[in-house]
């Protein structure tokens, strides 16, 4: 797993650009508008940016770095979903519905995150269409994922789940960021059934 520095301001304006300019086509006058509104947001290994029960405020873009959302139940952490960098970090009830989270979201390493507050979204959303058609695009594609993943999670054995993101290299992703009980309980299987699979899938 990796556990590097945080990145400068200077680094931070260079990865949103090419995300929003380059891979999305976000007009240069939208962007400086957007960098008037963003703050940036140095994350240390292990420190949570939002506790359950508080209100997610924030909307945040992963310039460095990893999160994960998840709840605990009778003492144990259950993994709802990763972040990774390049990709906008939220709980979406809490945020939208503006009600309390019923979700933590923890950075698994030294994270800089980009920062926007809800009224600011909304600001982008309703002055800048192409703001709103990205984000459109964005949410499209994650939440089409999500529901494959729902359903191998739901439906397919803990040997054809692993399988399953193996064959997209989800799982030897997630190795570089989070250890593997993490990724069992993502995968919502026990961390010793994972560890079996795995070694027996890494046999010579």
């Amino acid at each position: 797993m990796k556990n590097e520095s945080f990145i400068s301001q200077d680094e931070v304006y260079l990865i949103l650009r090419s995300f929003l300019c380059e891979n999305h086509n976000i007009s240069i006058p939208c962007f400086n508008e957007i960098c008037q509104l963003f703050t940036i947001k140095n994350v240390r290994k292990g420190e949570l940016v939002l506790s359950e029960g508080q209100l997610c405020d924030h909307i945040f873009f992963i310039a460095k770095g990893f999160c994960f959302t998840y709840y605990v139940w009778e003492g144990k952490e259950h993994v709802m979903d990763f972040f990774r960098e390049g990709t906008f970090a939220i709980i979406f009830h809490s945020f939208f519905k503006r009600q309390s989270s019923l979700l933590n979201m923890r950075v698994s390493e030294n994270s800089t995150l980009v920062s926007l507050k809800y009224s600011d979204f909304l600001y982008l959303l309703n002055s800048h269409s192409e703001f709103r058609d990205m984000m459109c695009r964005l949410y499209i594609e994650y939440w089409i994922k999500r529901e494959i993943n729902q359903h191998v999670f739901r439906c397919y054995t803990a040997e054809e789940r692993i399988f399953f993101f193996l064959k997209s290299h989800e799982i030897q992703d997630l190795m570089r960021h989070v250890p593997q009980y993490r990724i069992a309980s993502w995968l919502n299987m026990a961390p010793e059934t994972f560890a079996k699979i795995w070694g027996s899938i890494n046999m010579p």
